[in-house]
C-alpha cells in the first residue's frame, strides 16, 4: 500500500517544477530493484527513490540487465518535485537512462 500513498501524495505533478536528480545507490526489493536518487532544492538535499521497470526488450529477450546498466550511477535525469514539500518527488521519466 505503500505505491498507493506515494501516487496520491504526488498526483498532479506534472504540474510541479522540475530539476535534476542523480541516480546514487540501488537496492533490491523482493519483486524489483529500486533506483535510488538525490537531488537539491535551495542547497537542501533529498533523495527519492522508484522502481526499476524492465526494459522492452524483456518481453523479446527474456533478459534483465542488471539495474547499474540501465541507470548508471552518477548519471542525470529530471525529475518533478513538490515547491511546498521537496520531499516528494517523480522521475519524469522511468525508462532506462544508459546511453
Amino acid at each position: 500500500m505503500a505505491w498507493a500513498w506515494k501516487k496520491w501524495q504526488t498526483r498532479g505533478n506534472s504540474h510541479w517544477p522540475t530539476t535534476q536528480a542523480t541516480v546514487w545507490s540501488y537496492r533490491q526489493d523482493p519483486k524489483t530493484q529500486i533506483i535510488v536518487y538525490t537531488y537539491c532544492i535551495d542547497g537542501q538535499f533529498y533523495s527519492g527513490e522508484f522502481d526499476a521497470p524492465k526494459p522492452w526488450s524483456f518481453k523479446l529477450t527474456g533478459r534483465n540487465p542488471p539495474v547499474e546498466e540501465l541507470y548508471p550511477k552518477g548519471t542525470m535525469f529530471p525529475i518533478h518535485y513538490n515547491s511546498e514539500n521537496p520531499a516528494l518527488s517523480v522521475p519524469i521519466s522511468r525508462h532506462g537512462f544508459a546511453a
